[in-house]
């Protein structure tokens, strides 16, 4: 299987099981509180902190992501820069990331997620 089936078997799953599917964002973040994107729910963290996902428009969308979204996320890693270059450490990948943003439905994507 190559990587670009991984990636549309896993979006194509979670949207089936009722996520919104949103593209990925910058690698450059709009968020002041760090340089890069180094994790899947890099864009999603306003809808933790701040912003109800039912209501206020995503950018990438233009809609409301709704109670539950799923993205590829390419990141960027930073933890063992030092380390970079060599046959085990690379500064980019991607991330699969499934998003559970009302807290009501939290416990709903465990089960999913084990799902064969």
């Amino acid at each position: 299987m190559t990587s670009n089936e991984i990636r549309t078997k896993f979006l194509a799953y979670f949207k089936s099981k009722g996520h919104t599917v949103v593209p990925s964002s910058s690698l450059i973040p709009d968020d002041p509180s760090v340089l890069l994107t180094t994790a899947g729910m890099q864009q999603f963290k306003p809808y933790y902190a701040e912003l109800d996902p039912t209501v206020t428009v995503h950018p990438s969308i233009g809609k409301p992501i709704g109670r539950n979204a799923c993205s590829v996320q390419k990141c960027f890693r930073t933890s063992d820069i030092d380390e970079v270059g060599d046959a085990t450490h690379l500064t980019m990948f991607e991330m699969l990331e499934t998003s559970a943003l009302a807290a009501t439905l939290r416990k709903k994507p465990l089960p999913m997620r084990t799902n064969s």
